[in-house]
């Protein structure tokens, strides 16, 4: 069995380690975050332009057709730069208009969200989804609730947000947070991601505001995990090849301390950490594009995101020493990036209380095998 990337997946990752590269140095990235709202526009019109903000558009709809484990490649270079750019979730609201949107819907938004003139985002916290409602009216749907720390700026123009239903199933809905009826408080998380609560308050939609998805929460969550978990990599990876350089050269004792016993084992165990991220990646992604099941890959995958992130994200600040802790210093970022990457969706022990969970269902089932 051939485990190798295609030819054309290698030169995807490429352009995207090279544009990555040119956005992506430590100076440059912390002007961006010094920023009010950090934002890197630069950035996307080079995503825009290499087609990236398209590339799991299906081609019928003016993207690229490319897989999930595709977006992986290009999400695991982000996350090696920390880049500002909201590029997973963009692409994955796009293709959930993209899937599940009427072609007046798909007409009116794909163009500008695949060319990048207008952003768009997705609420991905299954946490939050019960705290906004949404019930039939005379326009379509009224929605009324209020929804935490979705990540998106002042430049979001699209949101897909999952609501609850009068029959109490999830619905997504594409919502234009722009709408002056919509209260909106911005904020900037800790990993300089910007953020916003946004409050409805009998908030009017179209009837085709509701996308035609019978069940969001397992298409959209599966896919937020590989997303999650290709950034993480890329931070983690990052942040580990660093932290070599550095225990490399700084000396105590009159030697490397990478040269010490101790220290040089942490770091083998962090790079085994970070082999077991990219595998369960591989799996969750090729499982997804090949229409698998995915429930127990997804959670694995964002398991082990969750412990390479606190592991790795730890030993990287622990071995700069009082460095580490300097915020002029950038190996800090990659640690609140590891962090927050982490709590994601939902935090390692999380993942494996419900992998626990499903464990009695899944003996002698196909979805066994995905774990």
């Amino acid at each position: 069995m051939d485990f190798e990337f295609s030819e054309d997946q290698r030169a995807v990752a490429d352009l995207a380690e090279a544009i990555f590269r040119d956005h992506g140095t430590d100076e440059h990235i912390g002007r961006i975050y010094a920023a009010v709202e950090p934002f890197d526009a630069s950035l996307w019109q080079s995503l825009a332009e290499a087609g990236f903000l398209a590339a799991i558009i299906p081609s019928e709809c003016g993207g690229s057709g490319l897989g999930m484990l595709d977006l992986s490649l290009l999400l695991e270079r982000q996350g090696a730069s920390i880049a500002s750019a909201p590029l997973w979730r963009h692409t994955i609201a796009s293709l959930a208009i993209a899937s599940f949107g009427d072609e007046t819907l798909k007409q009116r938004l794909l163009p500008a969200l695949c060319d990048g003139s207008a952003i768009a985002s997705i609420s991905a916290e299954p946490n939050s989804w019960s705290s906004v409602s949404a019930v039939p009216c005379a326009a379509g749907w009224s929605m009324t609730g209020t929804v935490c720390t979705v990540t998106m700026n002042r430049r979001t123009d699209v949101l897909v947000l999952p609501a609850r239903l009068p029959n109490n199933a999830i619905g997504m809905f594409v919502v234009r947070p722009t709408d002056p009826a919509i209260k909106i408080i911005h904020g900037v998380a800790t990993n300089y991601e910007a953020v916003a609560d946004l409050t409805f308050d009998n908030f009017e939609l179209t009837g085709d505001s509701l996308l035609n998805c019978k069940d969001p929460t397992n298409w959209l969550t599966p896919r937020a995990a590989l997303a999650v978990a290709a950034l993480q990599l890329g931070v983690t990876s990052e942040a580990l090849k660093r932290t070599a350089a550095y225990v490399g050269e700084r000396e105590q004792f009159g030697r490397a301390i990478g040269t010490f016993q101790a220290v040089a084992m942490r770091m083998a165990d962090a790079y085994i950490q970070l082999e077991l991220l990219r595998t369960a990646i591989w799996q969750l992604g090729w499982r997804l594009d090949q229409g698998l099941p995915v429930e127990a890959a997804a959670r694995v995958a964002k398991y082990q995101a969750g412990e390479a992130g606190h592991m790795i994200g730890h030993v990287a600040q622990h071995y700069h020493g009082g460095v580490g802790a300097d915020t002029s210093y950038p190996i800090h970022r990659f640690f609140l990036w590891s962090k927050a990457l982490d709590l994601a969706g939902g935090g390692a022990e999380w993942q494996i209380e419900a992998l626990a969970q499903k464990l009695p269902d899944q003996i002698g089932s196909d979805e066994s095998l995905d774990s």
